[in-house]
């Protein structure tokens, strides 16, 4: 199995760990990650969790009651710790063991759960929970839809709904009472054909804006417009984009700020994960993007000059809501050919070796790493695998491949070389070569999990 799932249901009760030796002792016992819900109501449990081996933590009723605890868990130990249960009746999140209706509306819990950077939920139909029947597969699929990781809980019984939900390409499946009862055999259900199976990768358009538009060149030059990138953001999120990246690739160079205007009419039109960058130099700047509806922001010269201004403003917004955009081009040194940083839109060499700064990002506090590579900016000829392979070897924060995909293939190629999390595209997408939901279903049948 990818991951063992376990619910405390005394803790549930009493808001204490009760059955915490137990679950310690299965922690020594397995190599698997573990998620563990149930009564987790305080970060002291929290932490006794999570500093004892526990990979994630799920949080339920508190969630509802002080959504303030879930950014505060986020701040302190990272969004891919912290996975949010939501049991739902009807239309209304249920709490407190399903025994009474919050009185909240699933989407409207979701949308708050976005803002604070929450990247998975356990979606459980408390009306097919232990039926044996079937998960409510629309309910799980709209919720990956609204740009989470969705698993589904409850009804998961039969070798045919686990297959409907991995077409469907649903985040998990948690399986409990047809394998106690020998309904189902958990060896006929686990595909350890598909890489990297415990998470999904991403796709993600990137929308370089120069004077209110969306362009696309060659190493940042002989740019073409391409559109409006309101209309385009849209577009993306409607053809199943599962992130959104906007980079105001001037405004760095032009001593300015990002463009929030334009930041903001897109959070409006698309509900997926929304990252911005240029022009990004203080906690002002990074608290009014996310104000205007970003949900991270993507820095870049100011990482390089300043890099301890990636500790503060991790330790203010989280890490979950900074990536480091990270320039590199080879440069001859010694007679060796060595990958350096660039910063000022690629035109201002610096003092880093690439992998060397991807890890004192890391150690600095960034949450993911977004890696362009200047000798292939434009060029349609692939990503350049050899330093995108170093960085994600290097760190074990999410890497984003970026620069060069020219093809579906290149996209292939990525994933099935590098560890990397994400390939960010624009100028496939941007000209009609490739739909997105046609590239999600190329990689899925090459083995590659995506959200489809």
């Amino acid at each position: 199995a990818d991951i063992l799932h376990i619910v405390d249901l005394d803790a549930a009760k009493t808001g204490k760990p009760e059955n915490l030796d137990i679950i310690l002792e299965i922690r020594k016992n397995l190599t698997i990650p573990i998620e563990i819900g149930g009564g987790i109501r305080t970060m002291e449990t929290a932490k006794k969790y999570l500093e004892n081996g526990i990979n994630r933590i799920i949080i339920g009723t508190k969630a509802v009651e002080d959504i303030s605890f879930i950014s505060d868990l986020i701040d302190e130990f990272g969004a891919e710790k912290i996975v949010l249960g939501i049991d739902i009746k009807g239309t209304d999140v249920a709490i407190s063991g399903w025994e009474k209706k919050s009185g909240i509306h699933y989407k409207d819990f979701c949308k708050q759960l976005k803002k604070i950077g929450v990247t998975e939920i356990v979606v459980t139909d408390i009306s097919k929970d232990g039926t044996l029947t079937e998960p409510n597969y629309a309910l799980t699929e709209e919720i990956t839809k609204m740009g989470f990781n969705a698993i589904a809980s409850g009804g998961v019984s039969t070798k045919k709904s686990v297959d409907i939900l991995r077409e469907k390409n649903i985040f998990g499946a948690i399986i409990g009472k047809a394998i106690y009862e020998g309904i189902l055999d958990l060896e006929d259900v686990v595909n350890k054909k598909i890489k990297n199976s415990y998470l999904t990768k991403r796709i993600i358009p990137c929308l370089d804006i120069k004077d209110g538009k969306t362009v696309s060149g060659i190493h940042f030059e002989n740019l073409r417009d391409c559109g409006d990138p309101i209309q385009l953001a849209k577009f993306y999120a409607d053809e199943g984009a599962d992130e959104l990246v906007f980079l105001d690739i001037s405004a760095s160079d032009e001593k300015r700020k990002t463009m929030t205007d334009i930041v903001q009419k897109i959070s409006e039109q698309i509900f997926i994960p929304f990252t911005v960058g240029g022009g990004i130099s203080s906690v002002e700047d990074i608290n009014e993007c996310l104000k205007a509806g970003a949900d991270k922001v993507s820095v870049s010269t100011i990482a390089a000059t300043n890099p301890d201004f990636i500790s503060e403003a991790s330790d203010i917004f989280g890490s979950q809501a900074i990536v480091v955009s990270v320039d590199v081009k080879k440069v001859m040194l010694n007679n060796e050919n060595i990958y350096k940083v660039f910063i000022h839109g690629g035109k201002t060499e610096t003092e880093f070796e690439a992998v060397a700064f991807a890890q004192l990002m890391q150690k600095k506090g960034a949450g993911e790493i977004l890696l362009n590579s200047l000798d292939r900016d434009g060029t349609e000829n692939g990503y350049d695998i050899d330093i995108l392979q170093k960085i994600c070897d290097a760190v074990n924060i999410p890497v984003i491949a970026s620069s060069g995909a020219g093809s579906r293939e290149d996209l292939l190629e990525a994933f099935e070389k590098t560890s990397c999390d994400a390939v960010l595209a624009s100028s496939i997408f941007h000209f009609g070569k490739y739909k997105i939901d046609e590239v999600k279903k190329f990689l899925a049948k090459n083995n590659i999990l995506m959200r489809i």
